[in-house]
């Protein structure tokens, strides 16, 4: 692993040359708890780390927050992600913060109020990512927790 700067200040990559080595374990193969939350931010190895995190989260369906960088030269690198949960029964989402009152209201979108703003959580398609900022944090929800997901954002109990 390589660092770009000398304090180690996150800015990391695998696969640099003069770094430090360091043991690679798939979250898989690791005797953990079953996670509620997943934050990946792996410098475009994110489809890797999926890869060695497929039982897990197949298995307990968490919420999953990972880095996405737009790369136009290579559309399936930054796809790819996007299909494999895709696959999974996962939607996605942006999340941003409104100032003020929203200007308008979208059905079934969650939002939380700050006293100062609106945390706004925004649906897209896979296919609306070339749309959208070249770097971003995408959140990724099964399908089937959607509902448990709304619940937490704004504070009401899970419909059903």
């Amino acid at each position: 692993m390589a660092f770009s700067d000398s304090i180690q200040s996150g800015l990391a990559r695998i696969g640099e040359a003069n770094g430090v080595t360091i043991r690679l374990a798939t979250l898989d193969s690791l005797d953990l708890p079953s996670p509620d939350v997943i934050k990946i931010d792996a410098e475009d190895h994110e489809l890797e780390v999926l890869h060695g995190a497929t039982a897990t989260i197949e298995r307990a369906r968490p919420y999953v927050v990972f880095e996405n960088w737009l790369h136009r030269d290579r559309p399936g690198l930054t796809l790819d992600p996007f299909h494999w949960f895709s696959d999974r029964g996962y939607g996605f989402y942006l999340a941003g913060w409104e100032a003020g009152e929203p200007s308008f209201v979208v059905q079934n979108l969650p939002t939380v109020k700050d006293g100062r703003a609106t945390l706004v959580l925004l649906p897209f398609l896979p296919e609306q990512r070339f749309h959208l900022p070249s770097q971003l944090n995408v959140l990724a929800v099964p399908n089937d927790r959607r509902d448990d997901f709304h619940g937490r954002i704004t504070g009401s109990p899970p419909k059903g």
